[in-house]
């Protein structure tokens, strides 16, 4: 109905976020393919309610653990697993801070810093980017909601950004198709 949220794990495997009934949907990338959503493993990160929920989905191989953005009414930055299987899966996303720390208007995406090689074994592996839409800010946090960096992005285009991703090094990764 309103995919928002999508996410690469590796190895063609794809993660699509369906914002107002909070269901992520897991399924193999084919060239030339299509993927029936009604078919694919499902799992339910919250209660379906109207077009202000999940907004944002990033994935830290590290782990296998994901975080994902609530847009607002309340806003929220959730982390946590995703077990997919068909008929419907299980969700341990909890939320990890009180997002008004952020002073943002609206949470509209995520990116976990993790997959960035450079910064592999460095605490700021840990940390996230989280993009507003409304604000036309994204901010560099901590997990425990430290704002350690902003950037404005308003004079960059009259319409908002929607969606942010990380740069990922495939040089010496296994997991890369």
């Amino acid at each position: 109905n309103d995919a928002e949220g999508f996410a690469y794990l590796g190895r063609g495997v794809l993660v699509v976020a369906e914002e107002r009934l909070q269901d992520a949907f897991r399924f193999n990338f084919v060239a030339g393919g299509s993927v029936n959503l009604a078919t694919a493993p499902f799992v339910s990160i919250g209660p379906t309610v109207g077009n202000v929920r999940t907004e944002g989905l990033s994935y830290d191989p590290r782990d296998g653990s994901f975080v994902a953005v609530k847009q607002d009414t309340p806003q929220a930055i959730l982390a946590g697993s995703l077990t997919f299987a068909t008929g419907g899966g299980v969700s341990t996303m909890t939320p990890l801070f009180d997002p008004a720390l952020l002073g943002l208007d609206s949470l509209s995406d995520v990116q976990t810093l993790s997959p960035i090689d450079a910064l592999a074994g460095r605490p700021a592996a840990d940390n996230l980017l989280v993009l507003s839409l409304d604000s036309r800010r994204l901010v560099e946090i901590t997990r425990s909601g430290t704002v350690l960096g902003r950037l404005d992005l308003s004079s960059l285009t009259e319409q908002g950004i929607e969606g942010v991703s990380g740069g990922i090094s495939c040089k010496a990764r296994r997991d890369c198709a």
